[in-house]
Parts: structure tokens; sequence; C-alpha cells
């Protein structure tokens, strides 16, 4: 994990944006106060992101995120379990969801946020890809 500098004025702290952004170990943004808040990056490699910028005070191991992919008529895998809480929001097609064997359809700008320690899975439910955010917070 490298870390990385970022300068950001009013405007892209304010918007979210990163344009122009300088790389090294910590993070400069003006506030309206007229102070400089500096925090620490570090760019962390993840499935289907381009640029995933990690809060140094943030435990990567505790909240995890990725996107993926599933041809039509696919699963993920197997019903499963783990700790924490897990959310999936569909950015393309159409998932059914099932949790606890009750299967739930979510499409596009649609979210599903589960109690991971209940079993569940993820298939494609149309004829398109389905293209899906998978945010996990393990507690």
């Amino acid at each position: 994990m490298k870390s990385r500098k970022m300068q950001l004025n009013k405007e892209s702290a304010l918007f979210g944006t990163f344009s122009g952004v300088t790389r090294s170990a910590n993070a400069s943004v003006d506030t309206p106060d007229a102070d400089i808040v500096t925090m620490e990056f570090s760019l962390q490699q993840t499935k289907g992101i381009a640029r995933c910028l990690l809060d140094s005070d943030v435990d990567w191991q505790k909240f995890r995120l990725h996107v993926s992919e599933l041809a039509p008529e696919t699963q993920s895998h197997d019903p499963h379990t783990h700790e924490g809480a897990e959310a999936f929001y569909v950015l393309s097609g159409e998932a059914a969801i099932e949790v606890e064997g009750e299967t739930l359809r979510v499409g596009i700008n649609e979210a599903l946020l589960l109690d991971a320690s209940k079993p569940h899975c993820i298939r494609n439910a149309g004829n398109a890809p389905l293209r899906y955010l998978v945010i996990i917070n393990h507690s």
C-alpha cells in the first residue's frame, strides 16, 4: 500500500473530486475557516475500482469494497455467511439476492444491506451482464 499526497482546494473538497491531485504522503484541504487539514491516504488496490483512496485511520481489514460482474444466469458462489454487514449496490443489470432462502430482486440504482451472518448469495437475474458494488463491514 503506497501513501499519496492529495492537495484539494475548497471546491474539490466540497464536491468530492480529486482532479489535479499531487501524490505523496498527506492530503491538505483548505477549510472554510482557512485552516489546513492534513489527512493521510493510501492507494488501495481494489477489484473493479480504478482508484481507491483509503484514509489512514480506516482499518482495511474491517471494511472492504469491490465491484463484481456476473454473466447472465450465473451466480457468484453458493450461499455463505461471515461476520459483519454486507451491502450490494447494482450498477447495471438485474440481481437476485438470496438471504436465508428468500430471493429479492434488486435493479439498477438499488441496494440491499444485510446481516452477513445470514446465508446469502447473489446471481444475475437478467439477460445482460450484472455489475454491482459490494461493501462489507466486518465487526
